[in-house]
């Protein structure tokens, strides 16, 4: 059963050069640049001050993600299982491609800035599905884990898509939930599913 109450650590990855120059991610299996891993060693850092922080540690199978976890696995000799549902939206044929590119499509701008849930990205998945895979795992890591504490590393919309079916019960709220690379979002889950927010992109200071 999922504890009494579960605190749940949502971390995105560090920051990606892909990031950097604003270009779309998805399934591209792209690693972290020096800056990603510096912002995930300070994470690291600010989390290790937790009093005795024992945690169940999953992390998106995507290599930005594993790099990530990483170094939070050598920070606190935790072992961590990679994870194909933790995976960013598939973007399809928009994978890899810039941003910049995407919104000239007025329609699609549109569905980018709003994350429009029911919009199914051409070769690709909708953000509804991406976020009930990842829902769905997370569930089911907080029915077997026998500690209290969840670190999740995964990708900045699937936080966005998840804080706002936690908090607001739908997704349509999702772009309300922006979060930076490098960033820890923490909640408190109950067992009845109720969402005590304790802190929303978070990022310590370098």
């Amino acid at each position: 059963m999922v504890r009494a109450v579960s605190k749940i650590y949502l971390i995105r990855h560090g920051q990606t050069e892909w990031n950097s120059v604003g270009r779309i991610q998805g399934f591209a299996d792209t690693p972290i640049n020096d800056m990603g891993r510096t912002q995930i060693e300070l994470l690291s850092s600010y989390l290790s001050q937790i009093p005795n922080f024992h945690f169940r540690l999953i992390s998106s199978d995507a290599k930005r993600c594993k790099e990530s976890t990483e170094v939070l696995s050598g920070v606190f000799g935790t072992p961590f299982i990679a994870m194909e549902e933790l995976r960013e939206v598939n973007f399809g044929v928009w994978n890899g491609r810039k941003i910049s590119e995407l919104k000239k499509d007025v329609r699609l701008k549109k569905v980018w800035n709003n994350l429009s849930p029911n919009h199914v990205w051409e070769g690709g998945e909708s953000f509804t599905e991406a976020h009930s895979r990842a829902n769905n795992c997370i569930e089911e890591c907080l029915q077997e884990s026998n500690v209290n504490n969840l670190v999740v590393v995964t990708h900045g919309i699937i936080i966005q898509l998840l804080m706002s079916y936690w908090i607001r019960g739908s997704l349509a709220y999702s772009k309300d939930f922006v979060v930076e690379n490098g960033s820890v979002t923490i909640v408190d889950r109950s067992e009845d599913g109720i969402v005590n927010v304790i802190a929303i992109n978070l990022i310590p200071e370098m």
